[in-house]
């Protein structure tokens, strides 16, 4: 994944990403998610991807729309589901994404399900749906039937945590996916190649520290590691200046291990 890239949707890194000298790196999921994000927008299907949260799903998930949805031309909307919302609004939310303003107060469910079934077929798009664990099944079922017909000219990316693939996306859905691609987070191993090239602070590090790091703190989050560079930067050059047990003794301090 990259951290210096401004998407202009979807997640964004914050400070890391004006940060010097981070890189580009990529783990074999992140690597299967490009292709099968190019295969969702290429050929409008449907693609589930899950993950533990901090585990650069859904940043793999904007890097790979932004790469690929301009070599086929392809318009993107892009939805962050929130907890809190009602079927109502998500489906308004989903209006304003394509139009820039919302229905009017006075539309039903119905209205705008027949207004956005003639916006989903009028151009090729790709819609993706993140943190699609908290979309309600009814807007599922109905996404679906608005992605059935042939006139319907979108690709559907859900992407959410582990339990949306068996627990809450409905079996018509998961009957109509073109590939589910699991996200797993940094392995001990991924954690001594990737994160040196990730930023040179942690080529200071002893490999063996960093696989005890990510085993007992990380647990495999990229989201704590990309926490820990921007701590490491602020503090490393009033400590040794190397990634040893006592220095991140200081950094870590006060981090929740693993934010999953």
């Amino acid at each position: 994944m990259t951290t210096q890239l401004q998407l202009p949707y979807g997640p964004h890194w914050g400070t890391l990403a004006s940060l010097d000298d981070v890189a580009t790196v990529e783990t074999d999921a992140l690597l299967r998610l490009r292709v099968r994000v190019d295969e969702a927008i290429r050929r409008r299907t449907i693609l589930v991807v899950t993950g533990r949260f901090g585990t650069g799903k859904s940043f793999g998930v904007a890097r790979a729309v932004e790469e690929r949805a301009p070599v086929h031309d392809v318009d993107v909307v892009w939805l962050e589901m929130q907890a809190s919302t009602g079927q109502r609004d998500q489906w308004h939310e989903l209006y304003y994404e394509i139009h820039g303003y919302y229905p009017a107060k006075s539309a039903t469910i119905g209205d705008v399900i027949r207004m956005l079934k003639h916006d989903l077929a009028e151009r090729p798009r790709v819609l993706v749906l993140d943190e699609a664990q908290e979309v309600h099944k009814q807007v599922s079922k109905q996404l679906r039937w608005l992605h059935e017909p042939k006139s319907s000219d979108f690709g559907l990316i859900f992407s959410g945590t582990p339990n949306l693939w068996h627990d809450l996306l409905p079996g018509a859905i998961r009957s109509r996916t073109g590939h589910h691609v699991k996200v797993k987070g940094l392995s001990d191993e991924d954690a001594v190649k990737l994160l040196p090239q990730f930023h040179p602070i942690f080529a200071t590090a002893d490999p063996d520290d960093l696989r005890r790091w990510n085993r007992t703190r990380a647990r495999g989050s990229f989201r704590w590691w990309a926490r820990i560079l921007e701590n490491a930067v602020d503090l490393l050059p009033h400590l040794d200046g190397k990634l040893t047990d006592r220095a991140m003794a200081v950094i870590c301090a006060d981090l929740p291990e693993g934010m999953s």
